[in-house]
């Protein structure tokens, strides 16, 4: 595999992109083997509707599914991740409304991680009313919170917005209890998708998930594409080491990531296989 080739033999190239948290230059050195062409601009200083007069590109999810309209932006890279489409067609199929006249399984906090260009909270917002009464989408930086109440303003959607980083600590507690109200189930599903390729964020995830058994019930969808397979070993260990176990593993297929390759069209990428990993509590 590339990727792994490029991981094995370019360490500090590495080290340096995960440290900037520029996920999508990450992709394409992952995808090239090399850190040739993974240069991005600069993401602008934050600035109050930073996104407001950004063009916008449509993305059709499923029948049942609103279609989504979302920012286009360049300093996003890439629209959406693999396992972030991924997902979100597996909510719009399998717990919209119509297919789920009563909750079942119980009703669930819906908390998204690195939630990027929230597409994944999106749906979960859009269709899963009973299943999902609170969504709350996250990203680590002040811009990338900007972007997602843009999407979620764009769409009219319920989904609620907030910086999160799970690598800081308390963090995930506190934005719970910034949104928690009364009459709100105490399970809560922690979602990541395409998070697998930070080793330290992993171990933060699961430690936060961890830290919040005490006063909700925590479960966690840990989402990967096929690119992040050989990741597998150390996402099931790290869990194992704070306390959860794989309860369920989907695969999934979809569209795979859409390249935001130019300002008016989306192209899908190779990595369209997505596994998605169910913990919870052992």
């Amino acid at each position: 595999m590339d990727g792994e080739v490029a991981w094995r033999g370019n360490g500090a190239a590495m080290e340096a992109l995960v440290a900037a948290g520029d996920v999508d230059a990450l992709r394409r050195f992952l995808r090239h083997g090399s850190a040739a062409n993974v240069a991005e601009p600069p993401l602008p200083r934050p600035s109050t509707n930073m996104y407001a007069s950004a063009d916008h590109i449509v993305l059709r999810l499923a029948p049942d599914c609103p279609p989504l309209r979302l920012v286009s932006s360049r300093v996003m890279g890439k629209v959406v991740w693999p396992a972030g489409h991924a997902v979100a067609l597996h909510l719009c199929e399998s717990f919209a409304d119509r297919h789920h006249p009563s909750p079942s399984p119980p009703p669930s906090i819906f908390l998204e991680v690195g939630a990027g260009a929230g597409v994944t909270a999106l749906a979960a917002a859009a269709v899963c009313g009973r299943a999902f009464p609170l969504v709350l989408a996250t990203d680590f930086t002040e811009a990338g919170v900007q972007l997602l109440e843009e999407n979620a303003a764009r769409n009219h959607s319920r989904l609620r917005c907030a910086r999160l980083d799970v690598c800081e600590e308390g963090a995930l507690c506190a934005a719970l209890d910034a949104h928690m109200c009364d009459g709100l189930p105490r399970d809560v599903c922690i979602c990541a998708c395409d998070m697998a390729y930070d080793e330290h964020a992993i171990e933060r995830l699961f430690a936060s998930a961890a830290s919040a058994a005490g006063r909700w019930r925590p479960h966690v969808w840990l989402a990967r594409s096929s690119n992040f397979e050989h990741l597998d070993e150390h996402s099931r260990a790290v869990a194992l080491r704070h306390g959860f176990a794989v309860a369920a593993r989907h695969r999934l297929n979809g569209c795979g990531v859409q390249d935001a390759l130019s300002m008016t069209y989306l192209n899908p990428c190779v990595d369209d296989v997505t596994d998605l990993f169910i913990f919870r509590l052992s």
